[in-house]
Formats: C-alpha cells, sequence, structure tokens
C-alpha cells in the first residue's frame, strides 16, 4: 500500500529477505546481526575451542576440558569468563564427515596396519582430563552415580563426602558425534573404538569386512539418506562436532537426563538466564559396560553387546550405546508414553537438589522441602551462569550493531549435568556442561500439559516486559516488575553500549555483514591455530608407521570459505546483506 502501516516489533525464527527494510527500521526485533551462529553447533564449537587449542594436545587423544585460555576472539573481553572456576567446558572438535579418519586417529580410536589403514585401536586405560579424580578403576562396589533424587548423606555432592563412594572411572575415548546442520535427536551417534571403522569411508576402510555394524540413534536417518555412498554413516561433506561424553553424568532415578534452559543476549551486549528450565529425561536406566561390569554378550557378527537379566529371568540383548539410554531430548522418548517422564519443570534459583533436602533416613528417598512438583536445582546455577557468560562474551564480536532495533537472541541452552572434585579432593561440586544453543527454542511442548505451558508462557511473558515493551515506549512498561530473568553479565560500560551515541548507530544489516567476515577470518585463524598444535604433537609421535601415513593423517580437517557456515546458511547471511 502507499502507506504501510508502521511496524515497532517483528519477531520471527529467522532472519529473511524480504524484512530487511522492516528489520533495520522497527524499535524492537527478535534476533541480533548474524546471531545465526548461536544457533549453531560448529560455530560453538568453535567459540569455546579457544580454551582448548591454547593448551598443550597430549598423544593419545586425551584432551581436557579446562586449562588456560587464549584469549577473546578479535579482542573481547572473555578473560573472567574463560577463568571462571565454575566453567565446565566439554572438549570439542570440528570436522568434516570424509576427515572423521584424521579425527579418529588423532584421539587414538584407530591406528593404522602394514597396508596404512585404518584399524580399531584395543582400548586404552581412562585418561580423561575431565576429572582425574573419577579415572582410577574401583570395582563395581566401590563406586557411586550421582542421582538428583537420592538423599545428600548417600550422594557424592553431599557436604562431607568423603566416606561416600566415588563416581565410577571415566571412559577414555567416548564421544557424541553430532550433525551440525541436525536438531532435535537426529543425527546423534556413540563413537567409541569398538565402532570407530564402521564410520569410515571406502578410502579409510580395512579390505576386511567391519568389527561392528554401526551403532546410531533409531531417530537419525539412515546412512543411504545421509551420505553419497550406502556403506558410509557421515556424509562426506556434512559438518561434525564430536563431544568427549560428559562424565561422570548425574542421574535422574537411575536415568540420564539434561536440562533445558532459557537464555537471553540483548544488543547491548547483557546476558540473562531464566529462573524456569525443564529436565528432560532418557526412557532407560543409564549403564555403560566398560564401568559396570555387565555381560557382555557375542553376536554371530562378532559384534559385542551388553546383556542383562530381565523380569521374566531371561537375558535380552541391549546395544551398547541403545538411543533410549543415551539420548534424552524429548522428541527421542515422548513415543513411549509409559516410559515417557514428561517435562519436569526446574526452578534454577531455588537451592537444591543436593543442599536442600529433607529426606527419610529409612529409604533414602528424598523430598523437595516446598514444591514436589518442581525440582530445585540451584545448586548448578552458578556452572550454568559460568557458562552463558562465557557465551556472551565469546559471540560479542561476531553479533555486535543491535542497539539500532534493540535486537536480543531468545535461546534454549541445553546442560548435561555433571560433578567435578573439589581441589583437595575431598567432594565433589556440582557442575553443567554446555552441549548446544537453540536460537530460538521451540516453544512448543511434548506433552501439551498445562504445567509445561505455564512455563513457556512465564519465560516468554517476561521477555516482553523486560526487554521488548520497554524499547516500545509502552507506558508503564519501565516500571520494575518481577521477572524470572536475572543478568548473569554485563559488558564493561563504553561509549559504544552506553545508550548516549544513538545518532551514529549501525544498521543491523550492514552490521551482519561486518561481522560475518570478522567470524571468517575467525574461523580461519582457528583452524590454523588448531593445525599447528596437532601438527606438533604428531611430528612427535612415533604410533604412524610411515611417513605417508603420518602426512595423512596431520592434514588439515577443513572448513570452508564461508567461515565454517554451510551453504545454505550462507544463504541466509548473504540475505541481510
Amino acid at each position: 500500500s502507499p502507506n504501510p502501516p508502521t511496524i515497532a516489533f517483528l519477531w520471527e525464527n529467522a532472519p529473511r529477505h524480504e524484512t530487511k527494510f522492516i528489520r533495520d527500521t522497527v524499535r524492537c526485533y527478535s534476533h541480533l546481526p548474524h546471531g545465526i551462529i548461536l544457533d549453531d553447533k560448529w560455530a560453538l564449537a568453535r567459540l569455546f575451542g579457544q580454551q582448548q587449542r591454547k593448551q598443550s594436545i597430549p598423544a593419545g587423544g586425551s584432551g581436557g576440558a579446562g586449562g588456560g585460555t587464549s584469549g577473546a576472539p578479535d579482542g573481547g573481553d572473555d578473560h573472567d569468563a574463560m577463568t571462571n572456576q565454575n566453567l565446565a567446558i566439554l572438549e570439542s572438535h570440528c570436522f568434516r564427515g570424509a576427515d572423521f579418519a584424521t579425527f579418529a586417529k588423532r584421539m587414538g580410536m584407530l591406528s593404522l596396519d602394514e597396508d596404512d589403514s585404518a584399524v580399531a585401536s584395543p582400548s586404552q586405560p581412562a585418561n580423561n582430563c575431565q576429572d582425574a579424580a573419577t579415572t582410577a578403576a574401583p570395582s563395581k562396589s566401590n563406586y557411586q552415580w550421582e542421582d538428583l533424587l537420592v538423599t545428600p548423606s548417600t550422594s557424592s555432592l553431599a557436604s562431607d563426602s568423603s566416606s561416600v563412594p566415588s563416581p565410577p572411572p571415566s571412559p577414555s575415548n567416548l564421544w557424541v558425534v553430532k550433525d551440525a546442520m541436525s536438531n532435535g535427536a537426529g543425527g546423534i551417534w556413540i563413537v567409541d573404538e569398538s565402532n570407530a571403522c564402521d564410520f569410515l569411508n571406502d578410502d579409510d576402510s580395512p579390505s576386511s569386512s567391519k568389527s561392528q555394524p554401526a551403532i546410531q540413534s533409531s531417530f537419525t536417518t539412515t546412512p543411504s539418506t545421509t551420505s553419497t555412498t550406502s556403506s558410509s554413516i557421515l556424509h562426506p561433506t556434512h559438518r561434525y562436532i564430536a563431544q568427549r561424553y560428559a562424565w561422570p553424568p548425574t542421574l535422574y532415578g537411575g536415568r540420564k537426563c539434561h536440562v533445558r534452559v532459557y537464555g537471553l543476549i540483548t544488543g547491548d551486549g547483557r546476558a540473562f538466564v531464566h529462573r524456569r528450565a525443564f529436565l528432560h529425561v532418557a526412557n532407560e536406566l543409564f549403564q555403560h559396560d566398560h564401568v559396570d561390569g555387565g555381560s557382555v554378550v557375542e553376536e554371530e557378527d562378532g559384534s559385542s553387546v551388553s546383556a542383562e537379566e530381565n523380569g521374566d529371568g531371561e537375558k535380552r540383548k541391549r546395544d551398547k550405546f541403545e538411543a533410549s539410554v543415551h539420548i534424552t531430548n524429548c522428541c527421542a522418548n515422548s513415543h513411549d508414553a509409559h516410559k515417557f517422564a514428561g517435562e519436569i519443570c526446574v526452578d534454577l534459583e531455588t537451592p537444591g537438589p543436593f543442599s536442600n533436602r529433607n529426606h527419610d533416613a529409612d529409604d533414602g528417598t528424598a523430598q523437595n522441602n516446598d514444591n514436589d512438583s518442581i525440582l530445585p536445582l540451584g545448586d548448578y546455577l552458578p556452572s550454568i551462569a559460568a557458562s552463558m557468560t562465557a557465551l556472551a562474551q565469546r559471540s560479542s564480536p561476531f553479533v555486535r550493531g543491535g542497539q539500532a532495533n534493540c535486537g536480543f537472541e531468545y535461546l534454549g541452552l541445553d546442560f548435561v549435568l555433571s560433578s567435578a572434585a573439589t581441589k583437595d579432593g575431598h567432594a565433589r561440586t556440582p557442575v553443567a556442561y554446555l552441549l548446544e544453543v537453540n536460537s530460538p527454542p521451540s516453544q512448543d511442548t511434548a506433552t501439551g500439559l498445562s504445567h509445561a505451558e505455564e512455563v513457556h508462557d512465564e519465560v516468554i511473558g517476561d521477555l516482553l516486559r523486560m526487554w521488548v515493551l520497554p524499547n516500545l515506549g509502552v507506558r508503564g512498561a519501565a516500571t520494575p516488575l518481577p521477572s524470572g530473568w536475572r543478568c548473569v553479565y554485563a559488558p564493561p560500560m563504553t561509549k559504544d553500549n552506553d545508550g548516549s551515541n544513538t545518532n551514529n548507530l549501525i544498521v543491523p544489516s550492514k552490521a551482519a555483514i561486518l561481522n560475518r567476515i570478522r567470524w571468517a577470518m575467525f574461523e580461519r585463524r582457528s583452524l590454523k591455530e588448531e593445525e599447528l598444535l596437532w601438527r606438533s604433537r604428531d611430528d612427535d609421535d612415533d604410533v604412524y608407521k610411515s611417513d605417508d601415513a603420518k602426512q595423512q593423517v596431520v592434514s588439515p580437517i577443513k572448513g570452508n570459505d564461508n567461515g565454517g557456515l554451510d551453504t545454505q546458511e550462507h544463504k541466509k547471511e548473504k540475505d541481510d546483506e
């Protein structure tokens, strides 16, 4: 029309070319310039990977989750965040599907035979730097999984746990491989020395048959639909992330779980965490035959699966890495109404579960003090807040320019709960490892139950009242109201973010172009630093049997010319131009 209506606020799942003019002129917008990187698993691994690249990479592939920091990308001020004692980072690696063999050899999951073909490596002793205190090998009776439903007196997270058994020893080479373009429960595999050969392409595979059938989630796409060859599980050109398996996992009633936390990064650089969250739980009891001491059944094809007694006393075979044991997403578990735990409401500001419990000394069951329908997880908030702070600081150079349209990124962050030994080694402290980020998160519930819908309504309502309405100049909106959002990080005040220089703010679409250029430069620099570190280690490593094989192993794990973003994502960003 000749006089189109003025749009004050725009919310969309992703920036579109058709809305470019609106995005540049609205008074409030639901994204930051180039904020797409916050929804990218590859980008997340790169942002937090700086922590790993500046520490030496030990031989045998046992990288750590902590260590020194390299400083912020492109001049950010992340020193405090990345040295925060509450920050827990999973070791992560980026590679293309065609480069899986390179990754697996470097990690020690594969070795080379006399023909320079990749073969499975024998299992190594536990040597995971995430937590050296768990690498001893006690007998099964001398360890205990931490559980959110176990009383403090019997948990290793108790204040006085000197007599409480330690968690099980950490596997030496257990990884979660994810397709960087997949969401939900798709594109996830559990990988170790026993099945690494199954992920090789035809050029890397030995002439003999593979040791086991590929182990992958039953909710993932089949190899024939994800690869250019029928025998390859990983698509050669897809981007993949390998995260070291978080250890020891904290369980919920004996089952693995993760917490969906809601976060917010605003155009002025601040970061917030909402107190309301969800706990998502796997359908089956957690087990890992490496530590649980279960019997192992040899299949006719040579594969090994753990066995357990069912209710009828008959042994049933279970896949070593069954999806319903390890994958906690609602969409992966809601199909089984009898086992699905639903969406468990969480409060991140109420102390608990280990510091605020009443318990029955007879049966060892635990109860919350106030509301049994809401699980208190305040004990994990310091670790969650540290990750949110680090994310805001490290991504800051690449999402600048959101002040002009009061942009923000609404985030759904998935954390797996665990614990780490204190410095004196006499106790353990709760930690939360950031797995991935969705921006924006889905507002659909898996159950449709009122308590889950109420959480979504409260989180979004608080977002509108805290950020959107005040920036629209709605009368009375500036008056502080009770809100579940808590600021966990505010950047140092400068002339660029103090709100006084409103006349010279960059147009958001132009800011997106500059941010994408910064990211491409950072991606290339990160790749170069990573390769230099690996080359240094490989040059001193005598596990390779020939110079040709050695050259093959140290060949770069490539990104691409779009700063690590795939063609589809790159096109979305080019629309901002």
